[in-house]
């Protein structure tokens, strides 16, 4: 998000707090602690327990016992407030005012919403996370096999003619393949992927089909392999020319439920939020006695946008 558009959405949120009625919470607000008072501005005891919520509990901690800390963290706490202050002195446009109004009912129905769901209490799913984990185990279990790779680079930019130097990396190909040669040999002899080059050549990380990490030639290449000690054919990545090594394969795996059940059940309970909320807003749809003037709305869906 850009500062110019942070900027404004602060200045609205800012706005909306000047315009919404501070609900009383038991104890009445105007009899609390002021523990900051800036001029004009006071923040009470209750606002500020509520504030210090808001903030990671890292940062609360070393406001604890550090000055600087405290004070920035009092600085983000009183800026929105002295903004809220200034706004309230303006007039919006009729733009801002419903730019302003429509951030308001935003944040009063996400309250209700909370409100709401917390009607419909989570229950006890994990009959039926077994349920979902035994008729779909690789749904939800399954590790795909995994291989561990060396290789010689020979670099080669892209937009460069490769033909000499793939003539080159299939000869060593060759070697490597009739003994001639051994594979750490060639990796000092050839190799220009300095990371790798000093470990044998070794990728020092499993890598599974696929990986976006990997330059798919590459990963291609390595599963290619049939077993570990065997080598790719000549291989052309952004980076050059590769002799990849196959060194360890971790066959694919199906998981336990136990290692699992945390994720079907999040699954689970998020379509069953998911369902309580399409419940709630049920309750909220345009009634059948609603009045609707077809003909303003239809003048009003007719007119430009900008």
């Amino acid at each position: 998000m850009s500062k110019p558009l942070i900027s404004r959405v602060l200045m609205i949120l800012a706005m909306m707090f000047c315009t919404i009625a501070q609900p009383t919470l038991g104890a009445d607000p105007s009899s609390d602690v002021i523990v900051i008072k800036d001029g004009e501005l006071e923040i009470t005891e209750q606002e500020m327990q509520y504030a210090l919520k808001l903030v990671p509990e890292s940062v609360r901690k070393l406001a604890q016992d550090d000055p600087g800390t405290r004070y920035e963290l009092l600085t983000e706490i009183v800026l929105p407030r002295k903004k809220a202050a200034l706004a309230s002195a303006f007039n919006p446009s009729q733009d801002e005012y419903w730019e302003l109004r429509f951030a308001e009912i935003a944040a009063r129905q996400k309250i209700i919403s909370t409100k709401l769901l917390a009607e419909y209490p989570v229950p006890d799913f994990k009959a039926l996370a077994l349920e979902r984990y035994t008729l779909q185990p690789e749904k939800y279990g399954l590790v795909p096999e995994e291989r561990k790779g060396s290789h010689i680079l020979f670099r080669s930019p892209p937009g460069l003619d490769r033909e000499p130097l793939r003539e080159k990396a299939t000869n060593v190909l060759a070697e490597l393949r009739s003994g001639a040669v051994t594979f750490t040999e060639a990796v000092e002899l050839y190799s220009e992927d300095p990371g790798t080059a000093k470990k044998g050549g070794l990728l020092d990380r499993w890598i599974t089909y696929g990986d976006p990490s990997i330059s798919p030639p590459f990963s291609e290449a390595l599963f290619a392999v049939d077993q570990p000690g065997l080598y790719s054919e000549v291989t052309d990545t952004q980076f050059g020319l590769h002799i990849i090594r196959l060194e360890a394969i971790k066959p694919s795996r199906i998981q336990e439920f136990d290692e699992v059940k945390s994720k079907v059940l999040t699954e689970i309970v998020k379509e069953y939020r998911t369902l309580a909320q399409q419940e709630i807003n049920s309750r909220f749809l345009i009634s059948e006695d609603a009045e609707i003037d077809v003909e303003a709305l239809d003048r009003l869906f007719a007119q430009p946008t900008q």
